[in-house]
């Protein structure tokens, strides 16, 4: 389980909280929601992890423009899964975390198809050197750590295999394969380090419509964040597995299909009952949700990924909301580990969220039932309550008391009723004020 820890940061004056599989931040405008959000995506950026730099962690506050947040008193913690730690104070950052010091841009080097890297240079040499300096006991992910000590015995492998030939034969059957092997355990090493990492998804992703690829945002004043953003929906729109040859992309549970524009591969059209309509003439809702469900799509393909999503409820009708959100979170069941973050104002994405939990409360406590709930829910959507956590961010808290609360209800293994139903609970005392003077 992770934990972050935030004082005195904008917004955050004492926020400690519990983050799991899917995270929920919900409360009113200004209270702090976006700002933890950017903080996750923050400190799960490959480029802090490796670095935990403060002038690039500095940088990356200014990326999503919550640098100026930062104050003297300015205190953010950490605690990642494997139990490695970031905490940034009094301007310095501490850390455990065992790749920071790894070269990995080196490592990779080593696995290109180049015969270079088998004579004996300094890249070479120094990536022997660079591997015995390892402690290995510190890495707890044991697939990582079994990886790093595959790279170092090949490396030692090839050293003495290639130190003994006087002339060295790039068709060398055995280099050929040792170089194979350099280059899988090399990019595998690359991959799982540098792709447990972030992407941020912000609210302005209904700018997909209009802006086309990511070199436009290059002549456009946008924030970094969004700049990222659009490079990383183009990747995804591009290279996205679910859209097949066809260049079609299925949200089923909104009914929705959206085809490749045949003259911008970028741009995509919604496909409707009288032929296609260009994505920025569709209704905003649809041009919100078309960006959103295709990164969601591509990168839950990862693992150890995380997705702060932005307002999942962005110009969709209530019903809609449900179907999204449940499109959505299905992503995140196909057991890579990956994990989400949602800000919300809405209460219907909590009731949405609070019935998938619900559905697999009740097929585990009564399998016999199993069947009838998956009439109601079908079973690719249900949650289980230990991989949710949601919690209400008040702008005001009172002296002492953190930003945040738990909105989680352990006795009925969901989300608290009273956060759900507060809105209709103010609607309602109105409604019942006015009619006692309409009727007095």
């Amino acid at each position: 389980m992770e934990r972050l820890i935030v004082k005195n940061f904008g917004p955050l004056k004492y926020v400690d909280i519990e983050l799991r599989d899917v995270n929920v931040f919900i409360g009113p405008t200004g209270s702090g929601k976006s700002t933890l959000a950017k903080l996750v995506a923050v400190m799960n950026s490959w480029e802090f992890k490796l670095s935990s730099d403060v002038e690039l962690f500095s940088d990356l506050l200014k990326n999503f423009g919550v640098y100026t947040f930062l104050e003297k008193e300015t205190t953010i913690e950490y605690h990642s899964s494997f139990d490695y730690l970031w905490k940034f104070s009094n301007g310095k950052i501490e850390s455990n975390y065992p790749y920071g010091q790894l070269n990995l841009n080196m490592l990779r080097t080593l696995g290109h198809r180049s015969k270079r890297i088998f004579h004996r240079g300094s890249l070479f040499k120094r990536a022997i050197e660079h591997l015995a300096t390892v402690n290995y006991a510190r890495i707890k992910d044991k697939r990582v750590r079994s990886l790093l000590e595959g790279i170092q015995k090949k490396l030692i492998e090839i050293d003495s295999y290639t130190s003994n030939k006087k002339i060295l034969d790039e068709n060398d059957v055995k280099v050929e394969f040792l170089q194979e092997s350099l280059l899988e355990s090399s990019h595998l090493l690359y991959d799982k380090i540098f792709k447990n990492s972030s992407t941020y998804i912000p609210a302005e992703r209904i700018l997909f419509s209009t802006i086309l690829s990511s070199l436009v945002t290059d002549t456009i004043p946008l924030m970094e964040y969004i700049k990222r953003f659009t490079k990383d929906l183009e990747y995804a729109s591009l290279y996205n597995e679910e859209t097949g040859e066809e260049g079609k992309f299925d949200i089923p549970e909104l009914g929705l299909t959206f085809v490749r524009n045949e003259e911008v591969e970028e741009q995509w059209n919604l496909k409707i009952s009288k032929g296609i309509l260009p994505l920025n003439q569709s209704a905003s809702g649809i041009q919100s949700i078309l960006p959103m469900a295709l990164m969601v799509s591509e990168f839950t393909q990862d693992i150890d990924h995380y997705l702060i999503i932005e307002e999942p409820e962005l110009n969709l009708f209530p019903a809609q909301q449900m179907r999204a959100i449940s499109y959505l979170l299905s992503k995140f069941n196909n057991g890579n580990n990956n994990k989400a973050i949602f800000t919300t104002h809405s209460p219907y994405i909590l009731s949405s969220i609070d019935n998938l939990i619900t559905a697999n409360s009740v097929a585990t406590e009564k399998p016999k039932l199993k069947k009838k709930v998956a009439e109601v829910i079908d079973e690719k959507y249900w949650l289980s309550y230990d991989r949710v956590s949601a919690y209400y961010f008040n702008p005001t808290p009172k002296r002492g008391k953190t930003n945040t609360e738990s909105i989680m209800n352990a006795e009925r293994k969901g989300i608290a009723g009273n956060a759900i139903d507060s809105v209709s609970d103010e609607l309602n005392i109105q409604y019942e004020k006015l009619n006692e003077l309409r009727y007095s």
